[in-house]
């Protein structure tokens, strides 16, 4: 975009995420470039990613627990008024919105503000855990948007009865800080210590394999404690290690060797993305929505079917035990960055904001 513009960015919470991740990206990414970018979050919680000095922060605490319908109904106009102060006051030429009631609010504020409004949809709607009132604001108010980006092809046929334009572009890849060291017998994977990532089976599959490699998770949620009760029943005390959430993921990227996601769906999964990019030997469970679409089976990585902890233990113990094959595979992974390198990405989402200013501009004629 060769004109400077004032963009806004609107999300729930700016805490550690992948949806909040990818947005802190573009919002650098703008930033560095002289446009003039702000993010609006309404939780007052701390923002994990380090953002470039010159966005306008806005933190807003709207997203107070409500007893009834009567409340949701409160705090949601109060955020739609939020916005709609600082579409005012900023100037905004375009409004970007990830998540789903960010979505909502964020078309309202635009349509009432005469301003172009693009959604984004970051997470599997099929598991999507939305209130049914909010299902049917979707089901009716994404039709008003300007513009839908989605993750993956998946998620995009799930929304084909939608009128909204819709347009699938991958996450960017984040700059990754890739060293050639030497590596560990080291098994990585990454992800928030939830039920839909499937940890059950990946300790599982790790506890049937036979070496002295060492398995790592980042990550901190709320199955911790079952998983540390599952790492001693199963006697892996000495070989696994929860590590908790880190800032600096990349030390751990660049000393293992093989990655492993076993979540039973997806938005879209940064962490595979990003372990592809450090070489890692990529096994994942071909879940709904987003692996198939990344990995070329046996040829960048391998795809599991869900569930199946017999097979995911044969393909750690291949990878295991096979040094040439996980060079294979390390040495197409990092191909990767050919398709979601940040620039490639970001031009994709000029593309589509120029589009539409260009067209209210011709509105407005």
């Amino acid at each position: 975009m060769k004109n400077k513009i004032n963009i806004l960015f609107v999300i729930s919470s700016l805490n550690l995420g992948g949806a909040q991740r990818v947005l802190s990206e573009m919002a650098n990414y703008w930033a560095s470039k002289g446009h003039n970018v702000s993010i609006v979050s309404f939780s007052d919680e701390n923002t994990f990613y380090l953002l470039n000095k010159n966005i306008s922060l806005i933190n807003n605490d709207l997203t107070k627990k409500y007893k009834n319908i009567f409340e949701a109904i409160k705090y949601s106009f109060s955020r739609i008024n939020s916005i709609k102060c600082i579409i005012r006051t900023k100037q905004i030429h375009i409004i970007i919105s990830f998540m789903a009631i960010a979505n909502i609010e964020s078309i309202i504020a635009a349509k009432i503000s005469g301003i172009p409004v693009i959604i984004s949809e970051r997470s599997n709607p099929n598991e999507d855990p939305l209130p049914i009132v909010w299902k049917i604001a979707r089901r009716i108010l994404y039709n008003f948007a300007d513009q839908m980006v989605l993750q993956t092809e998946q998620v995009k046929s799930y929304y084909k009865n939608y009128y909204t334009n819709k347009v699938t572009i991958k996450n960017p890849l984040r700059i990754i800080n890739y060293q050639n060291v030497i590596k560990e017998d080291l098994i990585l994977a990454v992800g928030r210590l939830e039920k839909e990532k499937g940890y059950d089976d990946l300790l599982t599959a790790f506890a049937q394999t036979y070496s002295n490699w060492n398995l790592e998770i980042i990550g901190e949620g709320n199955e911790r404690k079952h998983l540390e009760n599952l790492i001693s029943d199963l006697n892996l005390n000495n070989k696994v290690r929860l590590i908790g959430a880190v800032k600096n993921v990349d030390s751990y990227f660049n000393r293992a060797q093989i990655f492993i996601m076993t979540s039973k769906y997806e938005g879209f999964p940064n962490s595979l993305c990003e372990a592809m990019a450090f070489k890692l030997a990529s096994i994942s469970y071909e879940c709904p929505f987003g692996p198939s679409e990344i990995i070329k089976n046996g040829y960048n990585g391998i795809l599991v079917e869900p569930g199946n902890v017999h097979k995911l233990s044969e393909s750690i113990q291949y990878l295991i035990l096979n040094e040439e094959y996980r060079k294979f595979l390390s040495q197409n992974a990092v191909n990767i960055d050919n398709s979601l390198n940040l620039n490639i990405i970001m031009t994709k989402w000029e593309q589509v904001i120029h589009k539409l200013i260009i067209k209210r501009s011709l509105s407005l004629l």
